[in-house]
């Protein structure tokens, strides 16, 4: 529970006012190519779309709970309800549905995909097209046979689990005496004896349960363990009774560092940092540069993308057919419609410090880029490349940041004016 919170923190930031996990993010560059009248239709289209599928989602909500549940079951499916079927215009709602029910069915002649419902269930059996299904998977490449990221933990857990009820089985045993108990059944016929013997035991004997789920531990059926035993026998015609203390000569589990290496084995296969639940850690799991940060931050930050990037799935798909049916221009336009991704909020301080470290470097490029490269025009020697073209190639900024910027120097340059006058 705790591996799965801290994956499911780590990948599903809210913004500040709690409502969103990500924005829609354009490529600019490739936006550009079109004329401004297209660019500008296309980026409104996204916003209003973006925000509108995201409540059919309701996200706002769940967008937590649906990326555990993507964690645990490893496949999420929902339905996509347009308008008119026959002549969509509009998405109207998101349904969830079971992924169990349904079934992919690929068109050999035609190259469609369609989806089948509850296939073969007299009364229950629908078509639906590819374009009203949404179905991710964690793993569909064929290279793995892991069905969820939960199922990666399980053998590791189970061993964990084991050794650690063996440990606390083992001490709370050897905390008391083994005693052997000699009854006299001499003179006895088999019956009686076996009489005497079942009423011995039946007094002195102990049940001992351990709940692995509660972690509760009972003695006969009580939770508070006895701290001091007394037996009193009497002696008959058959003999005197005895008591015996058995020494025990078996395995030593009293060693933790067993425990802390099952322990560790399960953390390893969770991906996630050790450190990040070791409170006593000494060392920084980020610095101030981000070249010293540790390889398990950097592979456990590519992992928490690749995750992302399956479930971003979820509402890009209806985004897309949506932008597709807004502007029918542009449906046949693969580059365009791909160009429309997301950008996940995050609160990993490394990666900020890897944002920063990389922007930096960006335009520590795009100076040399700007300043080497010169052309004779005239008498005069101007750059080849012109600034706001290498902005756009390589410093890749959202549309939001690069208009709030434009935004900016038009402020600054009306209040310029208006000192001037």
């Amino acid at each position: 529970e705790d591996i799965l919170d801290t994956m499911a923190n780590e990948s599903i930031v809210y913004d500040d006012d709690e409502a969103y996990i990500a924005t829609p993010f354009l490529d600019t560059a490739l936006i550009q190519e079109l004329n401004e009248k297209s660019a500008d239709e296309i980026r409104a289209c996204v916003e209003t779309s973006f925000y509108k599928i995201y409540l059919l989602l309701n996200w706002k909500d769940n967008a937590w709970d649906d990326y555990k549940r993507f964690l645990i079951d490893g496949v999420l499916a929902y339905q996509i309800v347009y308008d008119d079927i026959e002549n969509p215009h509009t998405i109207i709602n998101i349904i969830d549905l079971n992924p169990a029910t349904l079934t992919r069915v690929v068109d050999i002649k035609t190259n469609t995909v369609k989806w089948i419902q509850f296939k073969d269930v007299q009364g229950q059996e629908r078509e639906l097209l590819d374009s009203e299904v949404i179905y991710i998977k964690y793993e569909d490449s064929g290279v793995s046979t892991r069905q969820s990221y939960l199922e990666r933990l399980i053998r590791p857990f189970n061993l964990y689990r084991i050794v650690e009820q063996a440990q606390v089985i083992w001490t709370v045993t050897q905390s008391s005496f083994k005693t052997m108990f000699t009854i006299p059944v001499n003179g006895m016929n088999k019956s009686k004896g076996i009489q005497t013997l079942s009423q011995a035991m039946n007094r002195y004997k102990e049940n001992i349960s351990f709940n692995s789920e509660t972690g509760e531990l009972q003695v006969n059926g009580k939770v508070n363990l006895p701290f001091n035993k007394e037996y009193w026998f009497p002696e008959n015609e058959s003999g005197k009774p005895q008591i015996e203390t058995i020494v025990d000569n078996g395995p030593q589990l009293n060693d933790s560092d067993q425990i802390k290496y099952f322990e560790s084995k399960l953390y390893k296969m969770s991906k996630i940092p050790e450190n990040r639940f070791d409170k006593d850690a000494q060392s920084s799991w980020f610095g101030t540069d981000p070249t010293s940060a540790l390889h398990d931050e950097i592979a456990f930050g590519r992992f928490v993308t690749r995750l992302r990037n399956r479930f971003a799935m979820i509402i890009l798909k209806p985004l897309r057919i949506q932008l597709a049916l807004s502007i029918p221009d542009i449906k046949n336009d693969k580059r365009i419609l791909d160009a429309v991704s997301l950008r996940f909020n995050s609160y990993n301080q490394f990666q900020e410090m890897m944002e920063i470290e990389i922007n930096t470097r960006r335009v520590e490029f795009i100076g040399t880029m700007k300043d080497s490269l010169m052309i004779q025009n005239g008498d005069e020697e101007e750059p080849y490349f012109h600034p706001k073209f290498l902005i756009l190639k390589y410093l890749k900024m959202s549309d939001a940041d690069l208009e709030l910027n434009e935004k900016i120097k038009r402020e600054e340059e009306l209040k310029k004016k208006k000192k001037e006058d």
